[in-house]
């Protein structure tokens, strides 16, 4: 168990998943619950993954992070916040069995939206109404939300992963793993926002959801 409150461990989760991601845009992040509510999960996939097919990290958002290919030794989600963000990535990198890229790769707009989820959640992880960003197939309610409120996001979800965010329990935006963000009547591609704002990832999370943020 984390004794961190749980709107920061999500965002902290997203954080750390996403500087991961960034690492290794042939990977991909996806929400889990493995044994139900009680385990609450964002892994580390191989992009075309079987449905069990084991995760190269595993954050359980109850306490732990695991290393399922490789059986490591797991860590306390409590290092992600008691501990210098340098080196950690790679200490899990190396306790995954990935290799480390040389350098950090050219962005991608899967990357791209991972990092804005992990902005976005970081940004409002002390908001009076709890944020979350969430894979809307683990909750109905929020699947009906989006089908009413974004039907092209609703739309392309058959072809690309999709979160949808939620403030207070209620859905008011979305995001979909080509790099789309939509946000009321809005579609933006986050990769021409990104580049709008000079790559500067907190000047397009101010761009696309500055309206909610306010």
């Amino acid at each position: 168990m984390t004794n961190f409150r749980p709107a920061l461990v999500h965002a902290q989760s997203w954080w750390f998943a996403a500087l991961l991601a960034r690492r290794h845009p042939d990977l991909m992040l996806r929400e889990a619950h493995p044994r139900g509510d009680a385990d609450d999960c964002l892994d580390l996939h191989d992009v075309c993954v079987p449905i069990d097919e084991q995760p190269y990290v595993s954050i359980n958002r109850a306490g732990t992070l695991r290393f399922p290919r490789t059986g490591a030794n797991p860590w306390p989600l409590d290092r992600l916040f008691t501990e210098q963000p340098e080196g950690l990535v790679e200490q899990a990198e190396t306790a995954a069995g990935l290799a480390a890229p040389d350098g950090t790769p050219d962005p991608t707009p899967r990357t791209l939206v991972y990092r804005t989820v992990a902005a976005l959640t970081g940004i409002t992880a002390n908001d009076r109404r709890p944020w979350e960003v969430r894979d809307p197939s683990l909750i109905p309610s929020s699947r009906d939300d989006l089908y009413a409120r974004f039907p092209l996001a609703a739309e392309r979800a058959r072809e690309h992963l999709l979160y949808v965010v939620r403030r207070a329990g209620e859905t008011i935006g979305a995001l979909d793993t080509d790099g789309y963000a939509y946000v009321g009547r809005g579609c933006h591609y986050l990769p021409e926002v990104d580049q709008q704002h000079a790559r500067h990832l907190h000047r397009t999370v101010a761009a696309v959801f500055g309206g909610l943020l306010q």
